[in-house]
């Protein structure tokens, strides 16, 4: 019988190997063709949001890699969003888009999430793989990450900041929500098949409003949750070719 021990003792030689190869692996491979439409092609509009380009900043540029590309658009709608759970105001049913493609090394090209928001004050209060379901299309995974902040306001009084995000990665033919799953793809492309998918890492942003009464923060969390799933539907088909494998 395999033991928990075991399990992770194997996953860390899994992980160890495919870091390991990482500096071994063919430099200069031609890019399959992307599985996302271009950059300056990304919607306007999805479902009932308008969007408008954010400047992407000359920190980000000069952090990643120079054949990085990138699209970022805020995405605003005028009316209440209402959900399952609850209903949400116009302030707070913004959605930020962003989208980076990666260039030939992956290494400098893509940093998830996970290592970005804690430079910025960000605690990362849960973390889940889920399902997004596209009707005519099929499924494919994202993570979920739930993230909270202290600040305070100008009078000096404390408070929680709340953020709800989704990103996956988007290949030639296949889409992801793990780091590791995407990287060990693309090790298998370069040292099997001779090629680099040049991966699009999206991400989906909103705030999450503070209940006025505690006992009803699960509520609001689960409104935004909703929006935020809606959002994602709505936008893969228009952004997402018909190559991608979805399950």
């Amino acid at each position: 019988m395999i033991t928990d021990s075991k399990r992770a003792s194997v996953l860390l030689a899994v992980v160890a190997l495919g870091l390991s190869l990482i500096f071994v692996l063919p430099k200069g491979l031609s890019h399959q063709p992307l599985g996302v439409v271009e950059m300056a092609a990304m919607p306007e509009y999805v479902g009932a949001w308008r969007g408008e380009d954010l400047e992407v900043t000359k920190k980000e540029r000069d952090t990643l890699g120079e054949d990085t590309g990138f699209a970022r658009k805020a995405y605003t709608t005028l009316g209440n969003f209402r959900g399952k759970k609850g209903e949400i105001p116009p302030s707070y049913t913004g959605v930020t888009l962003s989208v980076v493609l990666s260039g030939q090394d992956m290494n400098t090209s893509i940093h998830r999430a996970e290592r970005c928001l804690p430079t910025q004050g960000w605690n990362i209060a849960d973390k889940r793989e889920v399902a997004i379901n596209v009707p005519g299309r099929g499924s494919f995974t994202a993570t979920r990450l739930y993230n909270t902040k202290l600040f305070k306001d100008d009078a000096g009084r404390a408070g929680t900041g709340r953020m709800l995000s989704y990103y996956w990665f988007v290949g030639h033919t296949e889409t992801t929500g793990s780091h590791f799953e995407r990287t060990f793809i693309d090790m298998k492309d370069r040292l099997l098949s001779g090629y680099n998918q040049r991966w699009a890492y999206i991400t989906v942003t909103a705030t999450v409003p503070t209940a006025r009464d505690p006992s009803k923060q699960g509520e609001v969390d689960a409104t935004v949750d909703e929006m935020l799933r809606e959002f994602i539907v709505t936008f893969s088909p228009k952004a997402v070719k018909d190559t991608v494998k979805l399950k």
